[in-house]
């Protein structure tokens, strides 16, 4: 019984240990994206061993976000296009260091 219940905490140990540590890279993924996007981080106790739907939900939460990055990213590019070709169309160059910058810069930055 005692090797029984050894190799059954064992494997629990070694669930644990997985959750604890993809809870951890969920977390700085959050984290950079809400620093990104400025909302508020996904509510979730990272020093309590998450359950499988916690962990389910939180990526659910983070796939949305990336989702969110992305559309904000085509609309700025999309956007900066229309502002170029709109200065394009009337001659106008760039005067000021926020024109210059979506003019001249990259998108990424």
């Amino acid at each position: 019984i005692e090797r029984n219940l050894r190799s059954r905490m064992d494997v629990l140990l070694k669930q644990k240990s997985d959750r604890m540590h993809e809870l951890k890279t969920l977390i700085e993924q959050d984290q950079d994206l809400c620093d990104l996007l400025c909302t508020t981080p996904f509510s979730i106790d990272g020093n309590v061993v998450p359950s499988l739907d916690d962990l389910d939900r939180y990526r659910r939460h983070l796939a949305s976000l990336n989702s969110e990055k992305e559309q904000r990213q085509e609309e700025f590019a999309s956007s900066k296009r229309q502002i170029i070709l709109l200065m394009e169309e009337l001659d106008h160059t760039p005067d000021t260091s926020f024109e210059r910058e979506v003019v001249y810069e990259d998108e990424e930055a």
